[in-house]
């Protein structure tokens, strides 16, 4: 990854510690069950990351869609903007 441009090395400030990571292999495969494809990314070890010292900083909140359309339904109908 270095030599594609990828990322850069830097120094750490005084204090701060890195975050582990690893590599997650993954097959994808047809129906037939042949193989389409290799998969392979990084991922950063979450269990070292202390509360409201770094996990706000890496948390990535996610919503469900039906909990997002919920939540338009209710506004719409208390603002009275429900259109049939």
């Amino acid at each position: 990854m270095k030599l594609r441009g990828v990322f850069r090395g830097t120094k750490l400030p005084d204090g701060q510690h890195t975050i582990g990571t690893k590599w997650v292999f993954k097959i994808k495969r047809e129906a037939n069950k042949s193989i389409e494809k290799c998969k392979a990314r990084l991922v950063a070890k979450g269990f070292k990351t202390r509360n409201d010292i770094d996990f706000t900083e890496t948390f990535s909140p996610g919503v469900k869609y039906v909990t997002l359309g919920m939540v338009i339904v209710i506004t719409s109908t208390f603002t009275g903007r429900w259109n049939n």
